[in-house]
């Protein structure tokens, strides 16, 4: 009767399409910022031109894009309560297409620590408002499934992301991992706003 229940219930989230879209909008931001991970550090050693700083400036880069993360999802979620998630949605996938894209093309560790910042601004920003969406439309007698599903799929992304960083960088070289990041919030732009309607929560 439990297998039964969990099924019943798994089944309600997966054909609610505003549901869906924003369980697979939130694996697609961990998988976005995933796939740039594994040659991060390396990226950073062909930047640097002094050896002895190459730890210092790894350490500055995961560090902004930490902190205007952090921030960002204070900030941005309180906007995301007077435009709705959706817009902030759309906006923010929009940045991150460019903060890659100016990664990618980074010509020095300065550069790319603030593109990252960028990054980390806008991903604070999807997290908060994806979010927000699922509490929003998450049915009261199934938010446990309803979080425990998109933790999977977040996880699952996480995984997933430096295994496609990694091939990437194997046939297009280490710039191909920051440009497959902006391709993939391109989608995630056009996911969003095909599926998940303007207002979630009557979805």
């Amino acid at each position: 009767k439990g297998q039964r229940s969990l099924r019943a219930t798994t089944s309600r989230i997966t054909h609610s399409a505003p549901m869906l879209g924003a369980i697979l909008s939130l694996g697609g931001v961990y998988l976005g910022g995933a796939i740039p991970q594994p040659v991060l550090p390396l990226f950073i050693e062909s930047l640097q031109r002094s050896p002895e700083l190459i730890n210092t400036s790894t350490g500055m880069v995961y560090g902004v894009n930490a902190l205007t993360s952090a921030l960002s999802a204070l900030l941005i979620g309180h906007i995301s309560d007077r435009l709705g998630p959706r817009t902030v949605l759309l906006a923010c996938a929009t940045g991150s297409i460019a903060a890659y894209v100016c990664q990618s093309v980074s010509p020095s560790v300065s550069w790319l620590i603030v593109a990252s910042g960028m990054t980390g601004m806008f991903a604070g920003g999807l997290l908060s408002a994806n979010n927000a969406i699922l509490a929003r439309i998450a049915p009261k007698d199934a938010q446990g499934t309803t979080y425990g599903i998109s933790n999977s799929v977040n996880s699952g992304a996480r995984a997933v992301g430096p295994i496609i960083g990694a091939a990437a960088v194997s046939a297009w070289g280490l710039r191909s991992a920051f440009v497959g990041s902006a391709v993939l919030f391109l989608l995630l732009a056009i996911w969003v706003a095909l599926v998940i309607p303007p207002r979630p929560d009557s979805g």
